[in-house]
């Protein structure tokens, strides 16, 4: 048998049915080499495919699935200079890149082992939401939902590296507006200015020297936010947690607040500068007019 091994004839025959084998094995592996490509590369894979034709076929398919190609493009499409050791090492898998978006503001981890992130507009309005699942096949199904309606928008699997590529422009557009760690300036200005109205209803429903119906304010004040008017206290800290959880209705709620005080005619005007309990809504009425906020 040793004899045999060493024959030339036996060394070619046996040289030729390994690069048969390794052919095939390639062959057979194309889709997954291709889904692990990213863009750029496959742009350059196609472009060598012909000097005319090259340029339409990567604008046409270098986001397609290697099966939506036609065979007589695939066919001259040379995957061989892409070794494993290409693209594997630098290639990122989908739970990589999903420990990698949770970072993000919106992060939501699914059931069926995805996630969601919300899909912002141009101004960086969320206009709807993304939910991403692998498939197990180097490639993920991307779902689009809209926000108002939740209705499923459109719905693709995308290869692997096609995947990569967007969740890293998704991350260099909005890391400075949708960082989980980063203060949201707006959410910030907001909880001020709803402080800034809860301590104006609170002044209001309190101040017997220039509002003669106080427990009639601080009943209501009670009734809107769920709690009792007989402790004065407990009213204050009801209100504070109310505010706290809904800031957006506290513009209106002061408004109310004041439409419904009746004041003493005392000829007194607060002063914005010097009285720390002014109501920054205040300025306009005169203890004992008949403003009514209109």
């Amino acid at each position: 048998m040793k004899q045999v091994e060493q024959h030339p004839l036996y060394k070619k025959i046996l040289r030729e049915e390994i690069s048969r084998a390794q052919r095939l094995m390639f062959e057979y592996n194309e889709k997954e080499i291709w889904n692990t490509l990213t863009v750029n590369q496959r742009e350059n894979a196609l472009l060598a495919v012909d000097g005319d034709m090259g340029p339409d076929f990567a604008d046409e398919y270098s986001e397609a699935e290697w099966l939506e190609i036609p065979d007589s493009i695939t066919n001259r499409i040379d995957l061989r200079r892409y070794k494993q050791n290409d693209y594997v090492g630098s290639f990122k898998t989908f739970k990589k890149i999903k420990d990698e978006m949770n970072a993000f503001k919106g992060f939501k981890e699914l059931s069926n082992g995805g996630f969601s992130l919300p899909a912002f507009g141009l101004m960086g309005d969320v206009l709807g939401y993304y939910e991403f699942k692998d498939n197990n096949d180097q490639t993920v199904n991307v779902k689009k939902f809209d926000k108002k309606t939740t209705s499923l928008k459109g719905e693709k699997n995308h290869p692997i590296s096609v995947f990569a590529d967007f969740m890293e422009e998704y991350a260099n557009d909005y890391v400075g507006a949708v960082k989980r760690d980063e203060p949201d300036k707006d959410v910030e200005a907001d909880k001020r200015s709803a402080n800034m109205y809860q301590r104006g209803i609170y002044s209001i429903i309190t101040d017997t020297s220039r509002f003669s119906n106080t427990k009639e304010m601080q009943e209501y004040v009670a009734k809107v936010i769920g709690t009792s008017a007989s402790n004065l206290t407990t009213l204050k800290t009801a209100l504070a947690s109310y505010t706290n959880a809904n800031p957006d209705k506290m513009m209106q709620f002061n408004i109310d607040v004041q439409r419904m005080s009746k004041g003493y005619n005392t000829g007194y005007t607060p002063n914005m500068e010097t009285d720390p309990n002014f109501n920054p809504l205040d300025f306009i009425r005169k203890p004992g007019s008949n403003w009514t906020g209109d």
